[in-house]
């Protein structure tokens, strides 16, 4: 796991948790100027971060002929690796993430940074 000096924020896709998931799924579609493709950040109105939607789960719900009219927090994962910005720049913040990585048996690709209050940076 690289730690923070040696990595950079990119930017990600973001929606509410109350739009329907074929909204989500067109915007995952259009070209954006972000540095992470298929990666959607889901936020409540309050900009907190609640959730994570990737191109993987959209393969999932398709497959399942699921109602895309439904809210996308229906379908979205809703314990998304997160790091306090606190966190972000400690030897203790990204130990966690390795101990999250060895106890799901799988590599985290995406961290999400947020402040105190959950609040998605």
């Amino acid at each position: 796991m690289e730690n923070s000096m040696d990595s950079l924020f990119k930017t990600t896709l973001t929606c509410f948790s109350d739009q329907p998931t074929s909204a989500v799924v067109e915007l995952m579609s259009l070209k954006h100027n972000v540095d992470v493709m298929g990666v959607v950040a889901v936020l409540s109105r309050e900009n907190r971060l609640v959730g994570s939607f990737a191109d993987g789960d959209l393969r999932r719900i398709v497959g399942g002929k699921e109602d895309l009219e439904l809210p996308i927090e229906k379908f979205m994962i809703k314990d998304p690796v997160t790091i306090s910005e606190d966190e972000l720049n400690s030897q203790e913040g990204w130990e966690k993430v390795e101990k999250l990585e060895s106890s799901l048996e799988r590599h985290v690709k995406f961290v999400y940074v947020v402040d105190k209050n959950n609040r998605f940076l």
